[in-house]
């Protein structure tokens, strides 16, 4: 029988490349509200709670029927697919290390860009956790001189998400119209983004 999220795989490893100097920043990345770490097989349950959430299920391309046995799957390819270009953060608050969100970035040096996306846990949204996180993961990419261009698509409709890209420092390109399929026969609409790291000029 064929998982549910078979076809999000494809659409996720379609533009992948062997990257084998990205590991997980150790120490991990951390912010006064936020540490993001790798994903863990005991965060299953909480991603499971999470994916609950109307807008996750309609704006991301996680499944829809998450269960404990796909998030488990999930978590393991998070982990496998990080000498391929992608990095998948586990979004944690200090205090707790609970699993609430993601952020993640497909590294693609051979294009020299990045592109990045997040989720967040509808319960503890309008904290600024995902601002933060984002901004530490876009200030990380930054440090690699190979990439020049950090890009982030969000879907049109997606006010919230529109505002932490803005926060961030992103500038809004345009309309992608009908950009590429999502899940099942979706294939909406999408606004791209983009932020060229800033670097110190070296002198001779």
């Amino acid at each position: 029988m064929t998982a549910p999220d078979d076809k999000l795989r494809s659409v996720a490893l379609r533009d992948t490349r062997a990257v084998d100097d990205l590991l997980p920043p150790d120490p991990p990345l951390t912010g006064q509200r936020v540490r993001l770490r790798p994903f863990r097989p005991d965060d299953a349950a909480a991603i499971v709670e999470s994916c609950r959430s109307g807008d996750i299920m309609r704006y991301t391309m996680m499944p829809d029927d998450m269960t404990l046995d796909l998030a488990h799957a999930w978590i393991e390819r998070s982990i496998e697919w990080w000498p391929r270009g992608l990095a998948r953060f586990a979004v944690v608050t200090p205090s707790s290390d609970r699993c609430v969100g993601q952020i993640g970035a497909h590294i693609d040096p051979q294009h020299r860009r990045a592109e990045v996306f997040y989720w967040l846990d509808a319960r503890v949204r309008g904290r600024g956790l995902v601002t933060e996180g984002l901004q530490l993961v876009v200030d990380w990419i930054s440090n690699d001189d190979r990439i020049r261009r950090i890009q982030l698509v969000t879907h049109l409709d997606n006010e919230a998400s529109h505002r932490v890209a803005q926060r961030c420092g992103f500038e809004r390109e345009g309309v992608l119209r009908s950009w590429q399929p999502t899940k099942g026969d979706q294939q909406p609409d999408v606004v791209m983004w983009s932020l060229l790291p800033r670097r110190p000029a070296r002198h001779p």
